[in-house]
């Protein structure tokens, strides 16, 4: 038989087709962002649950947990490129350290980009890992700031970190007793923006700002002069960036601003979003202040 050969361009990608030759297996990390692509209309849970289910059916993900070493030279770089994605949205410390093994083979390989690299040093903020993302900053050259020493034990607890300024942080309990809202707010928010410029200068919020506690969720970002600049303005209002932890996991929604009320630690109720000039915040701020 004429072997025959067609070769197309679309979308930058050349298709192959010849007559008893078949493509190989599309990788992984290509099909997790294509799921990433297709459930953009999701909650972001349910996202996130889709591309962990197909992250865990992949032979990958049996070779990497029994050590980045099993994986195959390679699926090496696929390895790294899924892990990240999944990471990204669903930071966890195994993946973490999987990624930080994978990174030196695929240097060994000749195959990593400072872009790998930099990846992996933003997966280390989101962990707080600030001292390994520092060594990572100087042994591949990064365009990033030193990180801040980080002091203070680690409990099982909900914790932030305290900025005295841009080289010293101390981890920190949130109380546990009484009426508390824990706001999770970024800088990089338009919402939150609005929401605290409320909270800060609306008369009808004076009752609420002694319970409130202003949380930085544990992005890949570290606005620290945003924050700082934020805690001169309000040092009786500071942000504080949180310290990832089992015990923020009720807590979690991907988005900001997002404020939970708590009584003495225990998750009451939850308020999402900013519209109606915080409608939902004074909802929250009417049941502390309700009789009893």
């Amino acid at each position: 038989m004429k072997l025959t050969a067609l070769r197309r361009w679309t979308g930058g990608l050349l298709l192959l087709a010849c007559t008893g030759v078949s493509a190989g297996p599309t990788p992984l990390a290509d099909r997790l962002l294509a799921i990433d692509e297709d459930a953009r209309a999701m909650p972001l849970a349910e996202r996130v649950q889709r591309l962990q289910a197909a992250y865990q059916a992949d032979p990958l993900a049996s070779m990497l947990a029994e050590g980045c070493q099993a994986v195959p030279a390679e699926r090496v770089e696929d390895a790294f490129a899924a892990t990240q994605l999944v990471n990204f949205y669903a930071p966890d410390a195994q993946r973490l350290d999987q990624m930080q093994c994978l990174l030196p083979r695929l240097q060994g390989q000749g195959d990593a980009s400072k872009a790998r690299a930099d990846e992996l040093h933003r997966a280390l903020i989101a962990q707080r890992r600030f001292s390994q993302a520092n060594a990572l900053r100087a042994d591949a050259g990064l365009d990033a700031k030193v990180l801040p020493g980080i002091t203070g034990d680690t409990v099982a607890a909900r914790q932030v970190l305290v900025l005295s300024d841009a080289d010293h942080a101390v981890r920190r309990t949130l109380p546990q007793q009484g009426w508390q809202v824990v706001a999770l707010v970024h800088p990089y928010c338009g919402f939150s923006q609005r929401a605290l410029a409320a909270i800060t200068t609306d008369p009808a919020f004076a009752g609420l700002r002694p319970h409130l506690q202003l949380v930085v969720p544990n992005d890949q970002s570290w606005p620290i002069q945003q924050m700082l600049d934020w805690n001169r303005a309000h040092p009786d209002l500071p942000m504080q960036p949180l310290q990832p932890g089992p015990a923020w996991t009720a807590l979690r929604t991907g988005q900001t601003p997002t404020f939970h009320l708590l009584k003495d630690g225990a998750l009451m109720t939850t308020a999402l979003g900013w519209e109606n000039d915080g409608q939902a915040l004074r909802a929250l701020q009417a049941l502390i202040e309700a009789p009893r």
